[in-house]
C-alpha cells in the first residue's frame, strides 16, 4: 500500500480578519474569512489516494503590529506541526497583513525548519497608499466604521426581506466591522501603520538580513510566492486618488 504524503496547510487571515472559532459580537454570523477555500481543498484532497490534507485556520488579534500578531501565528504553527507526522513541515497561505505576519514568523529560530514555503496573496509588503491614509485619518475611520455597524442590524434585516436569502453574504462584513470597532486604538494604529509605506520599509530593513540567510540556506529551503492584482483606473472610484 502506497503511504499516503501528509500536506499541513496553514491559512492566515488580513488585518480585522478572523480564523475558525475566533470571537466577534456575532458569533453566529461568521462568514469563513477564506470563504470556501478550506471546502473546497478538503473536497478535492480528501478523495486522493497519495495524500492527506490538514487545514489549520488560526485566529490572530485582528489589529497590532506585525510582531504581535506573528507571536499568535507563530504558536499556531508550532502547534500544528507538533501535532503533524515527524518531520511535517507547513505551508503557509497567507492574505494581506497575514502575509506579513508570516514572513515575521519565518525569520524566528528555528521556524524555516517548521515551514516549507509561504505564498502571499495581495500582501502590501512595500505599504499601501491606502495604508498611509487610513494610518491618518484613523480617529475619522473609526468613527465612521462605528456609525456603520450601529446600523448593521437593521440595514440587514431590510436587506434580508429584499434580497432574500443572498443577505446573509452580509455576515463577513458584519464580523469585519465588528472587529474594527472593537480593536483598541492603539492595536488599530499598530496594525495600520505596518501597512503603510513608511511602516513596510522599516519592517523590510529589520528583518532583510534575516529574509536573505532563510532564502540562501541550503537545508530545508523555503519557497517563496506572492501574488497580486492591479486596480485599473476608475475601476473603483474611491482608491483614484
Amino acid at each position: 500500500m502506497m503511504a499516503k504524503d501528509f500536506i499541513l496547510l496553514i491559512l492566515a487571515h488580513g488585518i480585522f480578519g478572523w480564523g475558525v472559532g475566533g470571537a466577534g459580537k456575532r458569533p453566529d454570523q461568521m462568514r469563513d474569512y477564506f470563504f470556501g477555500v478550506r471546502a473546497f481543498l478538503e473536497a478535492e484532497y480528501g478523495s486522493r489516494p497519495d495524500a492527506t490534507l490538514k487545514v489549520v485556520t488560526p485566529t490572530v488579534p485582528p489589529s497590532d503590529s506585525v510582531a504581535g500578531r506573528g507571536t499568535v501565528l507563530k504558536k499556531a504553527i508550532e502547534e500544528a506541526v507538533k501535532g503533524a507526522p515527524s518531520g511535517t513541515r507547513a505551508h503557509v497561505v497567507a492574505h494581506s497583513m497575514g502575509g506579513l505576519d508570516s514572513r515575521w514568523v519565518l525569520v524566528q529560530e528555528g521556524m524555516a525548519d517548521k515551514i516549507a514555503s509561504l505564498t502571499t496573496i495581495a500582501t502590501p509588503h512595500r505599504g499601501t497608499t491606502l495604508g498611509d491614509e487610513a494610518h491618518t485619518l484613523l480617529p475619522l475611520v473609526l468613527q465612521a466604521v462605528k456609525l456603520l455597524d450601529e446600523g448593521a442590524n437593521w440595514q440587514a434585516v431590510i436587506v434580508k426581506e429584499l434580497v432574500g436569502p443572498q443577505a446573509d453574504k452580509l455576515e463577513f462584513f458584519h464580523h469585519l466591522l465588528a472587529n474594527i470597532v472593537d480593536s483598541p486604538k492603539d492595536k488599530a494604529e499598530a496594525g495600520l501603520y505596518a501597512l503603510t509605506h513608511k511602516g513596510a520599509d522599516e519592517f523590510n530593513r529589520q528583518w532583510a538580513d534575516a529574509e536573505r540567510q532563510v532564502r540562501s540556506r541550503k537545508g530545508k529551503p523555503v519557497a517563496y510566492a506572492a501574488y497580486g492584482g492591479r486596480i485599473r483606473p476608475g475601476q473603483v472610484p474611491l482608491l483614484r486618488f
